[in-house]
């Protein structure tokens, strides 16, 4: 007999005043906060690159994406490596940093709902907004995302 369920393991990436959240197989892993190499000229979302696992992980952050100021450096703070889409971005790896560990939990289809609180700016690599249960979060557009990292370091 065969079923077939609706639901889908993601993580949820904790930002300083916002949540991110991402299908599991996205992240790789979470690893501690290490001073970045900076890229001069860079916008202020991309601070800099780290080296990880014999290659350079451009890194991003997000609330800057967001037209925030990069959240505040503390000792929960670590660099979520996701799988880079968009973009030729070497190694396929992509940095953006968080707030403590990633929270894995299972999402339905009867769990997620749409959350139409206004959206950040339209530069933002961001497809919707959702709710689950009494918390809210943004889904990334991880495509966008790796397009604009990889247009900032092929310029630089």
């Amino acid at each position: 007999m065969t079923t077939h369920t609706d639901e889908l393991f993601c993580v949820l990436l904790a930002l300083e005043g916002e949540r991110l959240l991402l299908p599991r197989q996205a992240l790789v892993e979470a690893v501690a906060w290490v001073e970045l190499l900076p890229m001069p000229g860079a916008p202020a979302w991309y601070p800099g690159t780290l080296e990880w696992g014999g290659q350079t992980v451009p890194v991003v952050s997000f609330e800057a994406m967001l037209g925030r100021d990069m959240a505040t450096l503390t000792g929960r703070t670590r660099v979520a490596l996701l799988r880079a889409l968009g973009g030729p971005i070497a190694g396929r790896l992509l940095g953006i940093v968080v707030q403590g560990f990633p929270q894995t939990l299972r999402v339905t289809r009867e769990s997620l709902k749409r959350d139409e609180t206004p959206l950040p700016p339209e530069r933002g690599p961001v497809l919707c907004r959702v709710r689950m249960v009494n918390e809210s979060a943004i889904i990334p557009d991880l495509e966008s995302l790796g397009a604009m990292v990889a247009d900032e370091t092929v310029s630089r």
